[in-house]
C-alpha cells in the first residue's frame, strides 16, 4: 500500500517515530501492528484502517466518488475495462471519420475535374482537415 501513496518505509517510520527496522518487522511477519498503530498508519496514508486490513494488490481501489453521501470505489480492473471500451469506441470513430473525409475529398476532386463550382473556403477547410486527421 505504501507504493500507492508514493511513501517509503523511512517516511512512515519517521512519522510514527519508530526505527525503520521496527516498522519493517510486521511486514516481515516477525511481529504484528497494534490497533493504535494501524490507526496511526491509516491516518498518515489518508485511508481508512479497513482499507489497510483488507488491502490486496488484486483488489486495488481507486476513484472514490461520493454518491448521495455514500462512498463508492471502482476497482482498477473495472476502470481498465471502461477505458479500454472508450479507447475502442474512439478508434472506431476516428476510422469512420477518416473514411468520411477521404470520401468528401474524392467528391470535391471529382467536382473540380467536372467543373462543378466548389467554394474556395470549402476546399481549403476540407483539405486542411484532411492533412490534420491523416
Amino acid at each position: 500500500m505504501l507504493e500507492l501513496r508514493d511513501c517509503k518505509q523511512e517516511y512512515l517510520a519517521n512519522q510514527l517515530d519508530i526505527s525503520i527496522k521496527a516498522y519493517s518487522k510486521p511486514e516481515r511477519g516477525e511481529t504484528k501492528h497494534t490497533v493504535d498503530r494501524l490507526y496511526d498508519i491509516a491516518h498518515i496514508l489518508e485511508v481508512e484502517p479497513e482499507e489497510i486490513i483488507h488491502y490486496s494488490k488484486d483488489e486495488l481501489f481507486t476513484n472514490r466518488q461520493t454518491s448521495g453521501g455514500k462512498i463508492t470505489a471502482n476497482s482498477v480492473a473495472q476502470e481498465k475495462g471502461r477505458y479500454e471500451q472508450r479507447i475502442k469506441h474512439l478508434e472506431e470513430e476516428i476510422s469512420f471519420l477518416r473514411k468520411l473525409l477521404t470520401k468528401l475529398v474524392g467528391e470535391i476532386e471529382l467536382a473540380l475535374e467536372t467543373g462543378v463550382a466548389v467554394s474556395c473556403f470549402m476546399k481549403s477547410a476540407i483539405f486542411a482537415d484532411q492533412r490534420t486527421l491523416l
